[in-house]
């Protein structure tokens, strides 16, 4: 017979009782740890120091250790969590605070439960996890050690379904709770998805407001000339009416409330308003005169970039009203982009590219007629002739064909002298990448040309 085990220090706290639990049910069944350690594959070892009442032992070592015994006389699970949960008290302070699982509603709430499951589990190591997470790997996926410890740490969530159910999985939750756990996880993305979309959007004055205030300011007979700002703040109208600029709220346009104080001073009834907002009938010029306030104000940048194009005023012109055309039959599109400068311009860009192939798709249907006299303008050598000849052109035309971005933003820099957030702003990117593709596209423009770097001589030492 083995010699006796020593008495377990603290009987009355969790691990105690654990321990004394393990110790009773082989005593009842009368095995020594030579024989528990051949029922249960664990080294004998492992299983005295998980009945010495000094250090918690592993999950599922004390779920072998009953098991080898019996098991059914006690709930070792709920002794083992509880005794867990005595030592995460003493090591790291309280239980991890997080929402109710059906509360969550961001990647923050989300990390949050994830980490109380992984402690409530009893904090297993990164190698255990992935050991469990393997067990159900074909069907899950697997879950590496450092995803793991991203996750416990909170520096990331689940980027997938799967790999969220492979770490419940590690975490010893069953399957039959899976299911709040996806729903939460299909908040927390949601929520993400919205944020990524709101932070994309440039912080601009081209920046459109939301459409839901200004459709509701619209409906009411009030045209927005300003950003929105609050619900119950005064904002800047314009009377649909009688054109008069006016101060509403959208609180009171909501209620049905709003009045322009100039329509009532002149007597006007308010009948064709309230027929306006019940029907839902707008003035046609309404969207006409927005189109035209956004056109008028960047019309001369537009005719700048057409002429860095195009390099002919009068050519630049026409195109400039074809693309004109275009946007104003695409207005609502542009008006409800949340960077509509970008979409303009890229019509534009798209009106400029086609111009001299659908000029020479409608010259080769044309019949020329005798007898015209010819104006300084047409005697002058065709645009179409020569335009391709010139080296920076050619250039450029290779740079767009290989890498359009960095054209863009050499056009727009240098040809039609727009700074970096200008041109962050027409082509919808940072002014980060802006600087690097004017950079990139530099060097590159250098090599088509043939030309020297910046201080460095075009002709080597002859000695």
């Amino acid at each position: 017979m083995g010699r006796p085990e020593k008495d377990i220090p603290y009987p009355n706290s969790a691990l105690g009782k654990l321990a004394t639990h393990l110790r009773l049910q082989r005593a009842r069944m009368g095995l020594a740890y030579s024989q528990l350690e051949a029922l249960t594959q664990v080294n004998a070892s492992n299983l005295s120091r998980a009945a010495n009442g000094i250090t918690l032992p592993t999950l599922e070592v004390v779920l072998a250790y009953d098991h080898a015994c019996g098991g059914g006389t006690g709930n070792v699970r709920e002794l083992w969590e509880m005794a867990q949960a005595e030592k995460r008290r003493r090591t790291h302070g309280p239980t991890v605070s997080a929402p109710r699982l059906d509360l969550v509603r961001d990647r923050a709430d989300l990390s949050a439960v994830l980490v109380r499951a992984y402690k409530q589990c009893g904090s297993p190591s990164m190698r255990v996890m992935e050991q469990r997470a393997n067990t159900r790997g074909r069907e899950f996926g697997p879950l590496s050690r450092s995803s793991a410890h991203r996750i416990v740490n909170r520096q990331t969530v689940p980027t997938t379904l799967h790999q969220l159910h492979s770490f419940l999985h590690a975490c010893g939750i069953p399957d039959a709770e899976f299911a709040p756990w996806t729903q939460a996880w299909k908040r927390a993305q949601g929520q993400q998805h919205v944020e990524r979309s709101e932070k994309k959007a440039p912080a601009s004055p081209l920046r459109q407001v939301t459409l839901k205030p200004i459709d509701m300011m619209r409906s009411a007979g009030f045209s927005p000339e300003e950003d929105y700002r609050s619900f119950t703040r005064p904002w800047t109208c314009r009377c649909l009416l009688c054109r008069a600029i006016v101060r509403v709220r959208l609180s009171d346009a909501s209620e049905g409330n709003a009045r322009c104080p100039v329509c009532s001073r002149d007597g006007s009834t308010q009948t064709a308003r309230s027929h306006d907002v019940v029907g839902r009938r707008l003035p046609a010029a309404t969207a006409a005169d927005d189109f035209t306030l956004f056109f008028t104000a960047h019309k001369q940048n537009f005719m700048r970039i057409a002429v860095a194009r195009l390099r002919n005023l009068h050519d630049a012109d026409e195109a400039l009203m074809d693309a004109a055309i275009k946007m104003h039959f695409n207005w609502h599109r542009i008006r409800s982009h949340g960077n509509p400068i970008a979409l303009a311009y890229a019509i534009l860009n798209s009106a400029t590219t086609d111009f001299y192939r659908r000029r020479a798709r409608h010259a080769a249907r044309e019949i020329p007629v005798s007898g015209m006299s010819p104006t300084t303008y047409t005697a002058m050598p065709p645009v179409d002739a020569v335009h391709n000849f010139d080296g920076l052109e050619r250039a450029l035309a290779g740079l767009e064909g290989r890498w359009p971005l960095q054209a863009a933003c050499i056009r727009l820099n240098y040809l039609a002298d727009k700074n970096l957030t200008e041109i962050a702003a027409y082509l919808d990117i940072t002014e980060g990448a802006a600087k690097t593709n004017i950079h990139l596209g530099l060097r590159t423009l250098r090599a088509l040309m043939d030309l020297p770097r910046p201080g460095a001589s075009r002709f080597k030492d002859q000695s």
